[in-house]
């Protein structure tokens, strides 16, 4: 349908349709970005850990401090974000494409920490890498989809992206440590 306000503004009906559409377009495109994003974080909830207690030896009490520093700097980013050059507040995509390269880079250097058994702290940088470039991400992401979604648009591809994320991380703890069990060994398995 289209709002007569819409007409009343001097756009035509095929104009006013055009637009709808592409709203439509844009809202699946951050809707995926935001659950890809949700995924990731996920199964870095879940791998960090692991990695830690499994591949550096770490005791779990320790590898709490280690993820609670992890989100302390995340969350002094983001506090500082506003604060810091033009060359950290980039206008939208080119920010969301930014971080999205940081934590795959984040990514690439866990995996080799891991693989080529380099030192705990290169392991643990590259999670904190991680941790600071998805909450940039999302921080980005939550602007977009309240800015194209209606509220139950964005209740439910929030919703949806918990409930993925949440159950591939839990999904994937049980089958690394099924995995491990049966002899597979591998970067990030639990």
């Amino acid at each position: 349908l289209v709002e007569s306000a819409d007409l009343a503004g001097g756009a035509t009906a095929a104009e006013a349709s055009a637009g709808a559409a592409g709203l439509r377009w844009i809202d699946w495109a951050i809707s995926s970005a935001f659950v890809s994003t949700e995924l990731q974080w996920n199964l870095l909830n879940t791998a960090f850990p692991a990695a830690l207690v499994h591949g550096y030896a770490f005791r779990a009490s320790v590898v709490g401090g280690v993820v609670a520093a992890g989100c302390l700097c995340a969350m002094g980013y983001l506090l500082a974000l506003p604060s810091l050059p033009r060359i950290f507040n980039q206008r939208r995509p080119l920010n969301l494409l930014i971080t999205y390269f940081g934590m795959s880079f984040a990514w690439i250097v866990m995996v080799i920490g891991l693989c080529l058994d380099l030192p705990w702290p290169f392991f643990v940088i590259g999670g904190y890498m991680f941790l600071i470039n998805a909450s940039g991400s999302q921080a980005v992401l939550l602007q977009c989809l309240t800015g194209v979604c209606d509220l139950e648009g964005s209740t439910r591809v929030m919703g949806v992206s918990e409930m993925f994320g949440s159950a591939l991380g839990m999904g994937g703890s049980y089958a690394g440590s099924a995995l491990q069990e049966y002899g597979f060994v591998g970067p990030l398995f639990a």
